[in-house]
């Protein structure tokens, strides 16, 4: 099975918002290689040398799963 990638656009390393879902951008579907290229191109324009808090892009895949199996998951968890 083909993954399906996203792109996430979040406030960098150090700020209060890092790995903040809610204050992140997603965008997709992109198979693996568009999804690298898209966030390279990101990073070049969202850099800032002068903070280490700017917003950085990151390719990542999704898994592709039957809801059936994460519900199983889950629930030998309870």
């Amino acid at each position: 099975m083909k993954r399906t990638w996203i792109v996430i656009v979040e406030q960098g390393f150090g700020h209060e918002l890092h790995n903040s879902i809610s204050d992140s951008e997603w965008y997709g579907p992109f198979t693996e290689t568009q999804a690298k290229n898209l966030s390279k191109k990101l990073n070049k324009i969202l850099a800032d040398p002068n903070d280490r808090e700017h917003p950085v892009a990151q390719a990542m895949p999704l898994k592709g799963r039957l809801i059936r199996s994460i519900i199983k998951e889950y629930y030998k968890e309870i």
